[in-house]
């Protein structure tokens, strides 16, 4: 009954005091639609790869390191050889799945008489893809799989190469090697870590002796190295085994490197490693990440900041249209506290109306959010979902800041001497 209430108070307002009113209620929607908004891209931001199936028993292997004095670093690449020690020998692992992004010279692939520099390449096993299943739209990921020679390519790559020709079973050469296509993804969702456009099998590069060797060596640190852990495992455990098979294969007692585990969800705003092999939405290995991601995770605080203060701003107004009101209504308010009116009577009067624009704008200002959040998040894979709840958190606090503010005003109103505010009248 109160909520009619004051909703019926704002329309009188809204009636009889058009321009002013409008503005506020116009800047209240505004603000409401612009704070749901950042936050719903905040939300999003914090939400990188976490739409995967069992994301949260999936976990990047670090690679610690520190020598005598100098300070502590870390590294997202691991042995190769590690992987096979690992499934083996780490109790509550269930998989362990390898990618290995060629960072260090990007391919060249010719495609008929074009030649195409491709910088987001990697070399990716099985158990990764079973990990990180991309959406194959043509072709088959079991032919991948089956074919050491075989690729998969995403949608953009394949019409960049082949037009309208059907990609499937096309032959393409990448550097001295003939390559066929098996298979055609989705492009990459703009939150996801693992953002290549065209994957090679891994056996494709443990073909020649020569590299084989080299990439199997303890000193190569290139490959970046995936486990899904069995429910309940106890993580700083697994990264002790890990560290105990890599110092027990290696027969050295090597204190000065160790290994734990990073949560998937936690890769994107990741700042201390000084080197990435992952794109991570930037360059890699040539390119620090360190300030890329504290770049990242600074610009969600700092929008958040901007939504809490563009309910602020809001409120300030209020504040105004409030004071306002109780000096044109001073008469009024002497003549209600003389004839036996409390403050808190005259501050539930004084506030209805504003109250009731501060829920207009919220009934406003929420589907215009709601919609365009909705049309935005459509073009993200692994998307936040926009509920209810991500809609009452702005909408409380525009109420709450809303309360306080405008109580403040109308407690001094209410509270002044009425004769003194009957005889300046």
């Amino acid at each position: 009954m109160m909520f009619a209430t004051h909703i019926k108070s704002a329309f009188r307002r809204l009636v009889k005091q058009r321009l002013g009113t409008t503005i506020h209620l116009v800047g209240l929607s505004v603000a409401m639609t612009a704070s749901i908004l950042i936050f719903i891209w905040v939300q999003n931001e914090l939400n990188y790869d976490s739409g995967l199936k069992d994301a949260k028993q999936i976990f990047r292997i670090t690679e610690n390191s520190k020598y005598n004095n100098s300070p502590e670093t870390k590294g997202e690449g691991i042995p190769l050889r590690m992987q096979d020690l690992i499934r083996n020998q780490v109790p509550g692992v269930e998989r362990v799945g390898v990618i290995l992004p060629i960072s260090h010279l990007p391919p060249a692939v010719k495609v008929g008489e074009h030649v195409y520099r491709e910088k987001k390449t990697a070399y990716v096993d099985t158990a990764w893809l079973n990990m990180f299943p991309p959406s194959i739209i043509k072709g088959s990921m079991y032919a991948f799989i089956q074919d050491p020679n075989g690729l998969l390519v995403t949608e953009a790559t394949a019409k960049r190469y082949f037009g309208t020709q059907d990609p499937i079973g096309q032959v393409v050469r990448i550097d001295q090697s003939l390559f066929t296509v098996r298979g055609v993804t989705m492009d990459n969702p703009t939150n996801s870590s693992f953002d290549f456009d065209l994957l090679q099998n891994i056996q494709a590069r443990l073909e020649d002796s020569t590299t084989k060797k080299s990439e199997m060596a303890w000193y190569s640190f290139h490959t970046v190295t995936f486990v899904k852990v069995l429910p309940g495992s106890n993580l700083t455990q697994i990264g002790n085994t890990i560290t105990e098979v890599y110092r027990s294969a290696r027969k050295v007692n090597n204190k000065f490197t160790w290994f734990t585990l990073l949560p998937l969800k936690d890769i994107h705003f990741e700042t201390d490693i000084p080197f990435a092999f992952l794109p991570h939405g930037g360059d890699r290995a040539t390119v620090s990440i360190n300030a890329l991601y504290k770049n990242d995770l600074n610009s969600a605080r700092l929008f958040m900041d901007f939504s809490w203060m563009a309910v602020l701003i809001s409120a300030l107004g209020l504040l105004g249209l409030a004071a306002f009101t109780a000096e044109q209504r001073t008469r009024e308010i002497g003549i209600r506290k003389v004839l036996g009116a409390s403050v808190s009577q005259l501050m539930v009067l004084l506030s209805g109306s504003f109250l009731g624009l501060v829920i207009l704008g919220i009934l406003i200002g929420t589907p215009v959010a709601w919609w365009a959040g909705h049309q935005w998040l459509q073009k993200f894979v692994y998307r936040t979902s926009v509920g209810l709840p991500m809609f009452m958190g702005p909408a409380f606090a525009a109420i709450l800041v809303a309360v306080v503010t405008i109580s403040i005003q109308t407690w001094q109103a209410g509270s002044a001497n009425p004769v003194k505010s009957l005889r300046t009248e």
